[in-house]
């Protein structure tokens, strides 16, 4: 049975200062006790012995003496996953040898049991770069004159060297004889650095601005990732991160995302764009300007109540009810899945006289139902010609949410911007129903908060205003002039926010606004100021 003599180093890996060289953690053999004690946590012995004051850049070497016994081995094992990332290119190390030292065999193994192999003979004083390969033409005996000789072990054709710590060990197998001695030093693995990761972003910045309620056309960037394994993600934090919509997709190499901007509120907003991939990352950052001078709101929690909104049931005994907690709420259960169709129907909603678009945002929690049933048995309507009763009476367009819950529970998720369709606006009477469905099978829970109506006025019907028409005075929060009956009425602030409508009575008109400041009223074709 032949003899293995083992040499094992630690693990872990240390770099050293020698550009893209890195050596093995006690490569330099000066601290032996170091180098037994990690043979022994390892249960392995070696047979080999330090070389004192033989190193070649240090006190100490690795010294392999002659035995009488053939393929007598000094294995070293190590960690290539410690490496930083890029290509291990070659493994160098010195030796020197006298007239009656033999050739040295150097395995590499590319896994537990298969290896590359590098034959090192004959050498003179010159250093020498050594192929892979079974079998070559350096063999015979190391004669380096007493000198210190530099072998490089090109590893550039491999491509299946796996990397991986306690699999991949280089192991140096020598002849048999007596009386020859090797010595070996800094053994080390040059690694080609791989390119930096990087991700690059164009344009570096995006600016939006846009009337509050609307979405601005989309703006794109470009990504460009470098050297990258892994696909890049993309996310928008920030506090105004849910005004701004990403879209795109994203390879390695990078690609292209586009950015819509839909402002809630009025304002300077912001947010940040974050693509990352591995180490690599880039912000864009998002900046967009919302202006709402022109815009009216009206809110519903449900939280006191329904009203003015009406509940309407088609089918089943359970009813949408207000809940002081979490708003308007419905549920089909009662003891039982029960099968139910109601309605949630707004109020009358003026779009005409100087809208030029609406839209509405809501809250909602669905439990007792999976995702899958959310936008079926939760849906969003609009009609031009309900007046009350059956929902039946009218015809009715379905609008898209585009934000359900993620799951089911008890959490609110913002819905998103809902549009009213360009067909609705300038219509006088305009009804917005939320319709919920249970069935034998599946009857969730819907609760709806803070739904806010939205819409945006046109600034014409201030702009073009003359003053001298219209003789209008007030105080204590009233608005008053003269006028016939039955004429229309409109109050603006002057950044153009129609703050009331409604019909004139004949004499003398007094309007409650509750509003300071300089007002424009409007009173059929005549126009006039006034200042509260």
């Amino acid at each position: 049975m032949r003899k293995i003599t083992l040499l094992l180093f630690s693990v872990f890996l240390s770099v050293i200062a020698y550009g893209q060289n890195y050596a093995i953690a006690g490569g330099d053999f000066e601290n032996w006790t170091t180098f037994t004690d990690n043979l022994n946590s390892y249960g392995l012995k070696s047979y080999a012995t330090q070389g004192v004051g033989k190193g070649y850049n240090g006190s100490n070497s690795l010294n392999i003496a002659g035995t009488t016994t053939a393929n007598d081995y000094v294995f070293t094992a190590f960690a290539p996953s410690s490496f930083p990332s890029g290509s291990i290119t070659a493994i160098t190390f010195m030796v020197k040898g006298t007239s009656d030292a033999k050739s040295l065999s150097v395995n590499l193994y590319k896994d537990a049991s298969n290896y590359y192999k590098f034959n090192v003979g004959a050498l003179s004083s010159s250093d020498v770069t050594i192929s892979s390969s079974a079998s070559n033409s350096y063999t015979g005996t190391i004669n380096t004159d007493g000198k210190w000789v530099k072998v490089t072990l090109d590893l550039t054709g491999i491509t299946d060297f796996n990397r991986t710590a306690g699999v991949n060990f280089l192991a140096l197998k020598t002849g048999s004889s007596s009386t020859y001695a090797l010595d070996i030093d800094n053994i080390e693995f040059v690694v080609s650095a791989a390119g930096t990761k990087t991700l690059n972003a164009t344009p570096t910045s995006l600016d939006f601005s846009i009337n509050m309620g609307n979405s601005t056309d989309p703006k794109t960037v470009s990504i460009v990732g470098s050297n990258l394994t892994s696909v890049p993600t993309y996310s928008v934090s920030g506090t105004d991160a849910a005004m701004f919509t990403v879209t795109g997709t994203l390879t390695t190499a990078g690609g292209t995302l586009s950015v819509v901007f839909t402002p809630t509120s009025e304002g300077s907003k912001s947010a940040s764009l974050d693509v990352v991939s591995e180490t690599a990352s880039v912000s864009i950052p998002l900046t967009g300007t919302a202006t709402a001078s022109n815009v009216e709101t009206q809110t519903f929690t449900f939280k006191s109540g329904l009203e003015p909104w009406t509940q309407v049931s088609v089918t089943g005994d359970q009813l949408w009810v207000s809940d002081s907690s979490y708003g308007a709420k419905m549920s089909g259960y009662s003891g039982g899945n029960v099968v139910n169709e109601d309605w949630l129907i707004s109020p009358s909603l003026d779009l005409s006289g100087g809208v030029e678009s609406a839209w509405l945002t809501f809250d909602q929690a669905i439990n007792y139902a999976e995702v899958v049933d959310f936008p079926v048995n939760h849906t969003l309507w609009i009609s031009s010609n309900y007046t009350s009763g059956a929902p039946s009476t009218a015809t009715w367009t379905q609008l898209t949410i585009p934000t359900y819950p993620a799951s089911k529970g008890w959490t609110f998720v913002n819905s998103g911007t809902v549009a009213a369709p360009s067909q609705f606006i300038g219509q006088a009477n305009v009804s917005i129903a939320f319709k919920y469905i249970s069935t034998a099978d599946v009857a969730s829970t819907w609760e709806i908060t803070n739904l806010i109506l939205s819409r945006q006025m046109s600034s014409s019907g201030v702009d073009n205003i003359s003053e001298n028409s219209l003789n209008v005075y007030g105080g204590n929060g009233k608005v008053k002039f003269e006028a016939t009956a039955g004429n229309n009425v409109e109050i603006y602030s002057t950044t153009g926010q129609r703050i009331y409508k409604g019909k004139t009575i004949d004499g003398q008109n007094s309007i409650n606004v509750n509003v300071k400041g300089l007002l424009i009223v409007k009173v059929a074709n005549r126009v006039g100021k006034v200042v509260l």
